[in-house]
């Protein structure tokens, strides 16, 4: 997956120069899982996309135009009754996760000073867009809600305390000492193999974790502790000052992944496309991938029509080979 915590902490970091102590002046909902704020910060208007879609699970800017549903729902409302007109004052990412808090001060229906929640999780199918008010900690509408019957552990819907997914017991890539990386190796009995920095940290995909582990294995086959820990410093420390944001496409031009770095062991052989925003290059991406996803769905259901017919086709044909053979000795 390449919106892992590590992306998501480069993709943080330049959101919160666009986004903070601006205006959400709009808030439309063009799918049922998908929301675009139109935000005003400094007289210009900038497009906030946030998907909770079980395949694209998103939070970027935008400049593409979706249609909105001619009657607005219900999630809509609530969004729009308590966080429009509200300033957004910060943007936080929980632990290093897939987790993003937007702080939004606005007044209540009262006239009260107040600030809200927007958290946005995402986690592949159990991604979700939530509005929490935070005096009270008060989920005020999540855009999927779930109930005892689905997670016995949280529930979203109006009206509940909100609570976090359970916490991970795993090391944060960016302030784990070698103390803490050599106690949690021991005390777990961990192998030092390429799932081994998926396994250890928050964050960090099971791509990445072949991508580090196959750099540091290139010249010989067991590394050490102290290799696993300079090498991921020094990665980490690459990703906070340098980010290179890159599209990985086959020869054919289709698109294969992105990340916030260069991956030559596991992408070496495609073509890449750098970009200096990532939020140009997620929306470049996921609007070009929704291009070509729907291509290859309508050439596949072709392809299928194709094949039924000339089945057909053949099936009939021995039938009728197998009368003309009957015919010949009437």
């Amino acid at each position: 997956m390449a919106l892992d915590g590590i992306y998501l902490y480069s993709l943080a970091n330049n959101l919160k120069n666009s986004i903070i102590d601006s205006k959400i002046d709009k808030i439309n909902q063009p799918e049922k899982d998908e929301i675009i704020l139109t935000l005003r910060k400094d007289r210009k208007n900038i497009k906030l996309l946030i998907s909770a879609s079980p395949k694209f699970a998103r939070i970027h800017l935008t400049n593409n135009v979706k249609q909105n549903p001619i009657v607005a729902p219900m999630y809509l409302m609530v969004l729009r009754k308590y966080i429009l007109g509200g300033r957004i004052i910060d943007l936080i990412q929980k632990d290093n996760d897939r987790i993003l808090i937007m702080k939004i001060e606005n007044r209540d229906e009262l006239g009260f000073d107040s600030t809200y929640s927007l958290i946005t999780e995402i986690m592949g199918r159990h991604s979700n867009i939530t509005l929490v008010r935070d005096r009270d900690n008060k989920v005020m509408e999540s855009i999927k809600h779930i109930t005892p019957n689905i997670n016995s552990y949280r529930v979203l819907y109006p009206g509940v305390e909100y609570v976090y997914p359970p916490i991970s017991n795993k090391l944060n890539p960016f302030s784990f000492t070698y103390e803490d990386l050599n106690s949690f190796i021991t005390n777990n009995s961990i192998a030092l193999d390429k799932d081994f920095y998926f396994i250890c940290f928050t964050g960090i995909s099971k791509l990445l974790s072949n991508e580090l582990y196959y750099s540091i294995t290139k010249d010989h086959n067991s590394p050490t502790r102290n290799e696993i820990y300079e090498n991921l410093k020094n990665f980490m420390n690459d990703i906070s000052k340098n980010p290179s944001f890159t599209i990985f496409a086959d020869n054919e031009g289709y698109l294969k992944d992105y990340y916030c770095t260069h991956l030559p062991y596991s992408y070496g052989n495609y073509k890449t496309t750098n970009y200096d925003d990532p939020n140009i290059l997620m929306d470049t991406f996921y609007s070009k991938k929704d291009k070509q996803d729907r291509l290859q769905n309508k050439s596949t259901d072709l392809q299928r029509l194709i094949n039924t017919n000339i089945d057909r086709c053949d099936k009939k044909s021995n039938i009728l080979k197998e009368k003309l053979k009957e015919c010949e000795k009437k």
